[in-house]
């Protein structure tokens, strides 16, 4: 009987130092990113850089795609052209009126000079001309600089009606092109689809852990991750770990859902901190299997 007990006992002590010390490794794993979906701004016929296909290399500032559009400029924009277009021309036609009215009270104003001064025309027929003439200088000072403001909004406008004629669309970031939606030379309504690219240093693991290993799962604990096909070795860290695996939904434009696993798992979102070694035709190894194991 003592013997018997003993051997209960040193296996539990084997069972509990062997769960203490040995490696705690993912059921499975995918490689993993973002998909972002690339959209017009504005209405038109959509072209194609050349080249532009599935795993083509994309740097960041490149112009991956344009947009023209013939029937370019929205209905309020083309309305305030027009209407700062007449604004501008009256404000014109105000001013030469002006010019010419001036002239001629700068005519009287240095004729009743002479005149008071001959004593010809009294002062205050001088200080009447005086007042005539300010005001007339005034309003053509006023309306110049109505001018020079109209010309600055008809400018803003013009560029505003510029941006709806003609898009490029470009790279924010260095990836690949994932997919292309539209087709070259094809009319696309404003906010469409065109094509989807991943950011080359947006990569990350998906690990699922049995839920029995939640406890052992630490942000920021140091991870080990092999590439199943090739046994490569990558190292990263742990970075969040959300439970609930196909029983708590969540939205996330990711390549690899969450749902395409079974339940009761635990999934930690693993950075990988060593260099990457697939290349954009490859996609960044985007869906290949990996193994996470954490070192107790």
């Amino acid at each position: 009987m003592r013997v018997l007990l003993l051997a209960v006992c040193c296996i539990l002590i084997l069972a509990i130092l062997t769960r203490k010390f040995t490696n705690i490794t993912s059921d499975n794993g995918v490689i993993n990113t973002d998909i972002i979906t690339l959209r017009n701004s504005i209405p038109g016929y959509v072209t194609f850089s050349p080249s532009i296909r599935p795993g083509t290399p994309i740097k960041e500032g490149s112009i991956i795609y344009t947009v023209e559009n013939s029937r370019y400029g929205n209905i309020e924009s083309v309305a305030q052209y027009y209407s700062l277009k007449n604004q501008l021309n009256s404000l014109t036609a105000d001013i030469a009126s002006l010019e010419i009215e001036l002239i001629q009270h700068k005519k009287d104003y240095r004729r009743f000079v002479f005149l008071v001064a001959t004593n010809s025309a009294s002062t205050e027929q001088l200080e009447h001309i005086q007042t005539d003439l300010d005001r007339v200088n005034s309003l053509v000072k006023a309306k110049k600089q109505h001018v020079q403001e109209t010309h600055k909004d008809l400018t803003d406008v013009v560029v505003q009606l510029k941006l709806f004629k003609t898009e490029e669309g470009r790279s924010l970031f260095q990836g690949v092109i994932w997919s292309v939606i539209a087709r070259s030379g094809e009319y696309m309504a404003s906010a469409s689809s065109l094509l989807e690219i991943i950011d080359k240093n947006n990569v990350w693991v998906d690990a699922y852990f049995s839920e029995k290993h939640a406890d052992n799962l630490k942000p920021h604990h140091p991870v080990t991750i092999k590439v199943i096909a090739s046994g490569e070795e990558w190292e990263g860290k742990i970075e969040f770990i959300r439970a609930g695996v196909g029983r708590i939904a969540f939205n996330s434009p990711v390549e690899i859902p969450p749902e395409s696993f079974k339940e009761r798992m635990v999934v930690a979102r693993v950075s990988i901190d060593t260099p990457n070694t697939f290349s954009a035709q490859e996609f960044y190894g985007i869906g290949r299997s990996v193994r996470v194991r954490i070192k107790k």
